[in-house]
């Protein structure tokens, strides 16, 4: 299990001591998604999170 520590900042980002920031797209009561940049196979890349709860 991994596990970091992360502040909000400005109720945008999310920014962690482990990891990439993430950018808070929509955080609603039932939804969260969140976009990281990252690099992957030689390309700029952006990873979209969404989270939803039943």
């Amino acid at each position: 299990m991994e596990s970091d520590k992360y502040e909000l900042i400005n109720n945008e980002i999310l920014r962690f001591e482990n990891r990439n920031d993430m950018r808070i797209i929509e955080f609603t009561k039932n939804r969260l998604v969140l976009e990281q940049d990252d690099f992957l196979d030689d390309q700029d890349v952006v990873i979209t999170y969404t989270y939803k709860r039943c």
